[in-house]
């Protein structure tokens, strides 16, 4: 590779990076992301023997707050989070940055198999949309995505160990399952039995956890796919998040459309990877058809990582061909892709200088967050468990905060599997003090019984209510 075509990807490679760190370092932890970290955390709690596993897995449900994990998480982040706690205190960064060189090295080595030009590959998967949907929020799409393209590149040797790592991908994000049907590729029918055998083994390991845990061999995936409803009072709609679900898709869409219409005239390409290619485009838009109608617009762009994964490839392809018969293309191209990048970088500063980005940061000392808990502290119940529609910041940053979706009796907590969020609300918020953020996560009409309650504090981003019959437990 020629000088200046290491140092164009050398740079589509570290902008990315920086962007990922930027966006880490002004905004904080998202909160799917600090979910995965409380999740890893408690597993690491659990086999080092600090906590039983009824108190760890199922401590949501038996009113101990000590440890928090959520059941319907893709599991496969949750030991990678343990192992980065024995290693660093907080693991969030060093999570993201393993996530990242893993998602290169998987398009590296698809590359390399489909022959394509490796600046092309860069240009293509390191886009803006990419790196900010599979990383920031919470890292299980660049998992999946991961080992989805990995296993792809097993798909295109023949070897039935892709069936392995589509299984593997279906547990960093459950709408990876979806790669499941592309084994019937492998055409040998031993080879198929392997594959599929692979797949349902990993399966059936997470499923025997729910059933341990929770009595529901599927209760993971089912309460996922419950959560994925849309619910009153949770839709977002603006012109960016439409733009986010529609724009970045069609852009891909076109740039496939024009791959497979100039395939024959212009790419040689291998029949193999011609139907791993329209089969993975094909799976993915199903998938992607299937989750649209649950969730809002907010969440959408997001949750068609795979489709727009399954687009990129082609459209790799295309560039890659372009490349080759032209330099002009190739640094056009490549320039235009750092440009967007460094561009990205320089906005996300700028936002930043906000109050308001350091404000909703709880990494911070002087978040909401930790402003939140001073002013319930001021009201003489600091140290008091409290309930928040707010509760995955507060845990993460160290506080006994309750999810407003549970019901806590601590003479007669048992876990409901199944029911809905309808049926676990906290029925004990009339004598919890209540923190309610005027803030994005969950609304605020998800937390019941405020009728009943005296405001005892408000501002623009926080109102403290004290039910009645207030009492303030500890642990």
């Amino acid at each position: 590779m020629r000088t200046i075509d290491l140092l164009l990807v050398a740079l589509l490679v570290i902008l990315p990076l920086v962007l990922l760190y930027t966006t880490w370092h002004l905004f904080g932890t998202q909160w799917d992301m600090a979910v995965r970290y409380l999740n890893g955390k408690t597993l690491l709690d659990f086999l080092t023997h600090q906590a039983g596993f009824r108190s760890a897995f199922m401590g949501e449900f038996l009113n101990n707050r000590l440890y928090y994990f959520e059941p319907y998480r893709e599991p496969l982040s949750t030991p990678i989070f343990a192992f980065l706690l024995l290693l660093f205190k907080n693991p969030v960064l060093p999570f993201i940055l393993l996530a990242y060189f893993g998602y290169l090295f998987a398009v590296y080595k698809l590359a390399k198999e489909m022959k394509m030009d490796t600046l092309a590959a860069f240009s293509a998967f390191t886009n803006v949309y990419a790196v900010y949907y599979l990383f920031v929020p919470n890292g299980g799409e660049a998992l999946a995505i991961t080992f989805v393209l990995l296993g792809l590149v097993c798909l295109l040797r023949k070897s039935p160990l892709s069936g392995l790592l589509f299984g593997i991908a279906g547990l960093a994000k459950y709408p990876a399952l979806i790669a499941f049907p592309m084994v019937l590729l492998l055409r040998e029918r031993k080879k198929i039995l392997q594959a599929v055998t692979l797949e349902i083994a990993t399966v059936v390991a997470w499923a025997a956890f729910d059933y341990a845990a929770y009595g529901v061999p599927f209760y993971s995936y089912i309460e996922s796919a419950y959560s994925a409803v849309v619910l009153p009072g949770t839709s977002a709609i603006s012109a960016l998040a439409a733009a986010e679900v529609a724009v970045y898709p069609a852009i891909f869409a076109a740039v496939c459309l024009a791959f497979f219409r100039f395939r024959k005239a212009r790419i040689k390409i291998k029949k193999g990877h011609l139907q791993m290619l329209a089969s993975f485009a094909a799976l993915a838009l199903v998938g992607y058809l299937l989750i649209l109608p649950h969730n809002d617009l907010a969440t959408q762009a997001r949750y068609g990582f795979l489709f727009s994964t399954a687009l990129l490839l082609p459209a790799a392809l295309l560039l890659s061909d372009a490349f080759k018969r032209s330099q002009a293309i190739k640094y056009g191209v490549a320039l235009a892709a750092i440009v967007a990048l460094a561009s990205t970088v320089c906005a996300a500063y700028y936002f930043a200088a906000s109050p308001k980005a350091s404000y909703y940061n709880y990494d911070n000392a002087n978040s909401i967050y930790a402003h939140a808990y001073g002013v319930l502290s001021g009201l003489g119940l600091g140290g008091c468990r409290f309930v928040t529609n707010a509760w995955v910041p507060m845990v993460y940053a160290g506080y006994d905060a309750y999810s407003p979706f549970v019901i806590y009796d601590s003479q007669n907590a048992t876990l409901a599997p199944l029911e809905g969020y309808g049926a676990r609300y906290v029925g004990e918020q009339k004598r919890y003090p209540i923190l309610l953020f005027n803030y994005t996560g969950v609304s605020r009409s998800f937390v019941l019984d405020l009728n009943g309650s005296r405001v005892a504090y408000q501002e623009q981003d926080l109102t403290v209510y004290l039910p009645q019959n207030i009492n303030c437990y500890r642990d």
